[in-house]
């Protein structure tokens, strides 16, 4: 779902055509929508049943609170880079970081899971 993600980003970055922008925009909340629901499920499935309330707050605040500093860095990638050049970067960094993050899964969770 990153890669989705990532892949409407750098479509934002790389249209000038208002109907390709709104359908790279519309990857781009796909791809969100995907990642945050099994990260919620991930969270709730394997935190013990007491500390679930304190984990999931945990975990909006982070959400929550680095948006601040996301909008910071967008800001300044875009400053230096232009627009188009920030959405390029930032879909080319999500992009690794769901193949990172993918392989990292894997890694951890292969003997949870039986082989299809």
């Amino acid at each position: 779902c990153l890669v989705i993600m990532g892949i409407g980003f750098i479509g934002v970055g790389s249209v000038h055509n208002t109907i390709f922008a709104c359908v790279a925009m519309f990857l781009i909340g796909v791809g969100m929508t995907g990642a945050l629901t099994p990260a919620n499920t991930l969270i709730q499935t394997e935190v013990e049943d007491e500390k679930r309330g304190r984990v999931m707050s945990i975990h909006a605040i982070f959400y929550l609170g680095t948006l601040s500093l996301s909008n910071f860095t967008a800001g300044t990638f875009t400053h230096y880079f232009g627009i188009s050049g920030a959405f390029k970067i930032f879909g080319m960094l999500l992009i690794i970081s769901a193949i990172v993050f993918g392989y990292l899964f894997k890694k951890k969770y292969s003997n949870n899971y039986p082989s299809v």
